[in-house]
């Protein structure tokens, strides 16, 4: 009996090795060669289905020998290890989760829908065969890493560490990053910018720009909106003209680029000081450093004029003060300098991104409600006075007295305007005339399926009627609501092809900006020249290439590593049984979740807020028994 369960045993590994390899070689075209022949097509289903998986299945003996023997010693080596009823069900929906999104990660790049996925009956059992494969590998790898971390936490969080390190060791690890980044600074001054940060600087030059067009409040006496945050347009408008009033705009954005560098690395070397105080050891304090101080995406980031930039410091921020709270059990509310540390978190992350006002609301009610409601008075009056002074104070006052117009409604709605846009696309005919005279008053529907890009919604979204009454958008949301019910799988494919870059592993992106880029003209105030950062962004461009090809590294710098590692920490955190440890991870699962609208499928800055969160979350989860940690907390030291 034991011998026949052994044999059992091993032609389950075999089996499973063999799906694996074929799962991770396999091709999922759908060009003719591979399913649509016509003369394969005219044989029976066995000789057909036969032809069709050749063709698919790789012939490079090498490579698939070589992965095969990877999944035979991966597999042998978790069946050798015992493994709870939890921790297999919480390593199987991450594997099931990831396998899925890598198969339409694959069928949408290529095809941009699922046609490699649904569709003929061998196209479905070849994607079943990679699905299975990926989600066998994923589910292994998974439950190793359980115990990795299970090995490390023995080590590590053993509760308040008993060195105290003060202010010499803050600025020792803050000068240390900034050492590190410094290169990029050199090699790309005087910094770096977008598009949308052009634009700003124009703003604040009351320059004409095309998003003027994008607010329902128009006048010629209007030169900025809040269609960027405004508080970002100032900053950066403010640094621009002290550059013009030195000589050049370039050494506005170069002293803003250090400022920001400098903010950037005392803040994470401030999170690397609070980790080791709660029960990091040096030891993965240096390894953070080395992590945040050579990766190349941190630098080009801190070195960027970008509002994502200082939003994801902020979420950073306001994590960490989620974390405190609860390893407190709400204590840390008591100080009134904690409290307003967190104001002024909460207010920064609603100023300098749109929807942030949202992940304050989100984090408050929560983490901070369900998990102490006797500090609510503390947390609400904190919540409260963040969302006032932003929402009445700042956005209903203070913008309309300095005549700035507020942001277009295109920006919460373009998803829905991506799925309308498919839905004419790919049915046409059977778009009522109702329903398009309930677009049209909205979207330019005429032109709608011409426009529309199923990674970018801007061409679509900015055809939005800005003087659409309420009526009218209400009649346009009863048509979009009827042409879901007739088919809801083009909505459903329109919201995968918005999303999918951001949870596909293998899709490579453009990491960073390497200049400034200008939308401003040549005779504008608001235009950046710089010959010295043109002669060396190649250079740069060439290491981030490198970098996406080079085995771990690659792994780290996709957009999707980051997002995967969320629900990582999410789920460990749910194995060993520390529930309240997913309070601080509130700010990154609202950042997922806004990747899910984004109008740009697969743009780094988007994700920025995962990445610059990334280190310490996986800490807190992972590493450090948040249990054993002393719940008297001295904020002069938390607060640096």
């Amino acid at each position: 009996m034991k011998k026949a369960k052994r044999y059992l045993s091993m032609a389950g590994i075999a089996v499973a090795s063999l799906l694996v390899t074929l799962a991770l070689t396999a091709s999922l075209s759908i060009d003719s060669y591979h399913v649509l022949d016509p003369v394969v097509d005219a044989l029976s289903f066995w000789p057909r289905s036969l032809t069709y998986c050749y063709r698919s299945f790789s012939s490079d003996r090498l490579l698939t020998m070589a992965v095969m023997l990877f999944a035979v010693i991966l597999l042998i080596r978790v069946k050798k290890q015992s493994w709870t009823k939890k921790e297999k069900v919480l390593a199987l929906i991450f594997a099931a989760l990831f396998s899925m999104m890598q198969l339409v990660g694959r069928s949408y790049s290529a095809n941009n829908s699922w046609d490699a996925i649904i569709g003929r009956n061998f196209v479905m059992f070849r994607a079943l065969i990679v699905f299975l494969g990926v989600l066998i590998l994923v589910y292994a790898v998974m439950l190793l890493l359980f115990r990795a971390v299970d090995h490390i936490a023995e080590q590590e969080g053993n509760g308040l560490s008993s060195k105290s390190w003060g202010k010499k060791h803050w600025l020792s690890i803050a000068g240390i990053l900034f050492l590190c980044w410094l290169p990029y600074y050199v090699l790309l001054f005087p910094g770096t910018g977008n598009a949308d940060t052009s634009m700003q600087i124009m703003q604040f030059f009351h320059e004409p720009t095309s998003i003027l067009r994008l607010s329902a409040v128009r006048d010629d006496s209007i030169t900025i909106t809040n269609h960027h945050p405004v508080f970002t347009t100032f900053l950066f408008g403010t640094f621009a003209k002290l550059g013009i009033v030195l000589g050049d705009i370039k050494w506005g954005i170069a002293i803003y680029a250090v400022l920001q560098m400098l903010l950037t690395a005392l803040v994470f070397s401030g999170m690397l000081m609070y980790l080791h105080r709660i029960g990091l050891s040096s030891k993965w304090v240096k390894y953070g450093t080395v992590f945040l101080g050579l990766f190349p995406l941190f630098p080009l980031h801190t070195i960027c004029m970008l509002k994502d930039s200082l939003f994801s410091l902020a979420c950073l921020v306001l994590t960490i003060l989620s974390y405190e709270i609860v390893r407190t059990k709400g204590d840390a509310l008591r100080s009134k300098r904690f409290l307003a540390g967190l104001f002024f978190a909460e207010l920064f992350v609603a100023l300098t991104k749109n929807q942030g006002v949202y992940i304050v609301l989100g984090t408050a009610i929560v983490c901070f409600l369900i998990y102490f409601r006797k500090y609510w008075k503390q947390i609400l009056a904190a919540m409260l006075l963040t969302v006032f002074l932003f929402q009445v104070v700042w956005i209903d006052i203070l913008l309309p007295m300095w005549n700035i117009a507020p942001g277009g409604k295109q920006e919460a709605l373009g998803l829905l305007f991506q799925q309308t846009a498919r839905y004419v696309k790919t049915y046409p005919d059977e778009v009522t005339q109702e329903e398009k005279d309930a677009i049209r008053a909205v979207l330019d529907y005429d032109n709608l399926a011409e426009l529309y890009d199923p990674i970018l919604a801007d061409d679509v979204k900015y055809t939005f009627n800005q003087d659409a009454t309420q009526a009218e958008l209400n009649r346009y949301f009863k048509a979009w609501f009827q042409m879901f019910l007739k088919h809801p799988n083009v909505y459903i494919q329109a919201t995968l092809n918005n999303c999918y870059a951001f949870f596909y592993i293998s899709r490579i992106s453009s990491l960073a900006y390497t200049e400034f880029v200008n939308r401003a003209p040549e005779d504008s105030d608001a235009y950046v020249d710089s010959p010295w950062q043109h002669s060396h962004q190649e250079l740069v461009r060439g290491i981030l290439q490198m970098i996406q090809r080079i085995p771990v590294l690659s792994l780290i710098s996709t957009l999707s590593f980051y997002v995967w590692n969320v629900l990582f920490c999410f789920l460990n955190c749910i194995r060993r049984k520390q529930y309240k440890t997913l309070a601080p991870l509130i700010v990154a699962i609202l950042s997922v979740g806004v990747l899910i609208m984004s109008p740009d499928n697969g743009n780094l800055r988007y994700s920025m807020p995962l990445l610059y969160i990334s280190f310490f979350i996986f800490a807190v989860s992972c590493i450090i028994k948040s249990e054993a940690a002393n719940k008297e907390i001295n904020n002069s030291q938390i607060l640096g």
